[in-house]
């Protein structure tokens, strides 16, 4: 009798045993939350929760480190300017997430800092403080310095159409690059250069407004490198005083224009 009640206890624990294990071994499986996993990697991607994440690991410097939203309706003028502060003073390069829109209402000093924008936007704000949205001021005693090449990349700048604003200004530049990057909405210069060498702009759109006089590049120095370029709209497509060097630059416009 006790040798058959300890068998059958036996068999009803090995039973319960395989039983759990077989739960536990199909419990992903018919719990039906991998559309809730998704959508929640997906949010975690878009609000810059898994960039955060990975830079722990991978040390990308973003915008959102230091506070910014990038919703297109938040002014995010001081904590960006925080980020450009820390890539210059850690000399390293800044990363943004895929699609952010950072709003701005005074203008940004970019001097030697490099950044992949990964088709961010950066937006001027309806009443913007400054005569240019970027802003590049290198050293005139730099030319012996070879250790720092800048490249701003993947950028989107819209200018908001707001009259007498530069995209981007370049008192003085040296070994700058910028490729694949957008200007437009632009109702003065897209790309303004006033003095240095060895800028290399490549891969870019320049986009005006046709109600405006404007430049897609005005540039009055010299040993600039410009290849594969779209103009379009604007009233100059390029106004050069000096020696630079043009390839596959396309300048037209989608209707008559003013002037």
């Amino acid at each position: 009798y006790y040798v058959n009640t300890l068998s059958e206890n036996n068999t009803t624990l090995s039973n319960d045993v395989t039983n759990a294990i077989n739960y536990i071994n199909n419990y992903f499986e018919n719990l039906d939350v991998q559309d809730e996993i998704n959508n929640k990697l997906d949010q975690m991607v878009e609000n810059g929760t898994m960039q955060e994440i990975f830079s722990t690991y991978f040390n990308f410097i973003t915008p959102e480190r230091f506070g910014c939203i990038g919703d297109g309706e938040t002014d995010d003028t001081e904590n960006f300017k925080k980020f450009i502060a820390y890539l210059k003073q850690n000399n390293v390069s800044g990363y943004c997430l895929t699609s952010k829109t950072y709003l701005l209402s005074k203008q940004i000093d970019i001097t030697k800092c490099s950044i992949n924008f990964n088709k961010s936007t950066i937006k001027a704000k309806e009443g913007f403080n400054g005569s240019s949205i970027l802003y590049y001021q290198d050293s005139v005693n730099t030319t012996e310095d070879y250790t720092h090449f800048t490249v701003i990349e993947k950028l989107s700048l819209d200018c908001n159409n707001i009259p007498n604003l530069v995209g981007i200004l370049m008192p003085y530049v040296f070994k700058c690059t910028l490729r694949d990057c957008m200007i437009y909405n632009c109702c003065r210069s897209c790309l303004k250069v006033t003095g240095g060498a060895e800028l290399f702009v490549d891969e870019c759109h320049l986009i005006g407004n046709r109600n405006y006089q404007q430049y897609g590049i005005e540039i009055t120095t010299s040993d600039c490198h410009f290849t594969n370029i779209v103009i379009i709209d604007c009233h100059t497509a390029i106004y050069n005083e000096g020696s630079n060097f043009y390839s596959l630059v396309h300048g037209w416009k989608s209707k008559n224009i003013k002037g």
